[in-house]
């Protein structure tokens, strides 16, 4: 592919914007032109948008995207994966007072996270190589590569060369694969536990909203997919921070050693906390997971000092008070 591509470079210009040649062996149909190799049996095509799993080289040459993932794209994978989990849990808690048991509660609780599983292994057993829990996919350098189609080039400035295709392959429409999957084990495994278990036991908001947000989701994810890539270590952040205070500022202005034992003995609390702790660490190893640092992990060190900060604050505010002036 090498020799080939350093040849044809030397025939043929370099396409414009994203668009490429791809190589195409024995073929010598109207759109092919006149470029041969030396063996004489190898053709590139005009420039247009290369195939699904391929994109174009320095040379503006189709290639396969068979380099594996970056530790950086895996965890942006993994982020697209908890928001739907994590909303279809709120949705859960919020409809908490309709429940008549606690164990119908985590039985959807469970549910939820069977369906989310479930996408995520399919949706990434079916990409290349299929079949592993290995993904691979094309280099990234610009958010400019998830919007192709805003890059069109336009020749002579009235005819618009349509070059729209997957750059990012395949962190762009695996994402939809796994919302299109997620809907199917939401309307085939919540649906079956609501008959078999929930029958008229429990309110029903939490299937209707989550069969609802996926679409929702989807279209956030079609429109600011390449700026949620580059800003979703500090969205884990600011939410994980946010949801953390907001949780412990329901308490209201409690002595701190009553506040501690409150949240040692209360399993929801422990477990809110838990998840909120996780996703700043989440937050804080995307962000230094590319750096080229020494001691970068012990930034982690940081995790729990907001917690901290605000359990030794609490002498000094009101959060009640905070709340109702806002």
């Amino acid at each position: 592919m090498s020799s080939l591509s350093g040849h044809a470079s030397t025939i043929q210009p370099s396409c414009l914007g994203f668009c490429g040649r791809t190589v195409l062996v024995g073929n010598y149909s109207e759109d092919v032109e006149a470029t041969t190799t030396a063996a004489g049996s190898t053709s590139l095509s005009r420039c247009g948008p290369c195939s699904f799993g391929y994109r174009n080289n320095a040379m503006s040459i189709c290639e396969s995207c068979d380099t594996p993932l970056q530790p950086y794209d895996w965890m942006y994978l993994l982020f697209i994966a908890l928001l739907p989990l994590l909303l279809h849990m709120q949705f859960i808690r919020i409809a908490r007072k309709y429940c008549r048991t606690r164990y119908y509660e985590v039985s959807e609780y469970l549910c939820v996270i069977l369906e989310n599983v479930i996408a995520c292994v399919i949706a990434v057993l079916i990409y290349p190589p299929r079949f592993t829990f290995f993904l691979n996919g094309c280099s990234k350098t610009d958010i400019k590569e998830w919007y192709p189609a805003c890059y069109n080039p336009r020749i002579g400035y009235t005819k618009t060369m349509r070059c729209t295709y997957e750059v990012v392959f395949p962190l762009y429409s695996i994402t939809f694969i796994h919302h299109l999957i997620l809907i199917g084990s939401i309307l085939v495994l919540r649906s079956t536990l609501y008959c078999v278990l929930l029958y008229k036991t429990y309110n029903g908001k939490p299937f209707y909203a989550a069969i609802v947000s996926v679409p929702i989701l989807a279209v956030i994810h079609a429109v600011l997919s390449g700026v949620v890539f580059y800003t979703f270590p500090y969205i884990l952040l600011i939410g994980s921070l946010w949801a953390m205070c907001f949780h412990l500022a329901l308490e209201g202005k409690r002595p701190l050693k009553e506040m501690i034992v409150r949240i040692a003995t209360s399993p929801t609390h422990l477990i809110f906390l838990s998840i909120t702790m996780l996703m700043l660490s989440f937050g804080v190893i995307a962000i230094i997971a590319p750096l080229d640092i020494p001691y970068r992990w012990s930034f982690l060190c940081i995790v729990p000092v907001p917690f901290i900060f605000y359990m030794a604050t609490i002498p000094f505010s009101n959060p009640t008070t905070t709340m109702r002036l806002s």
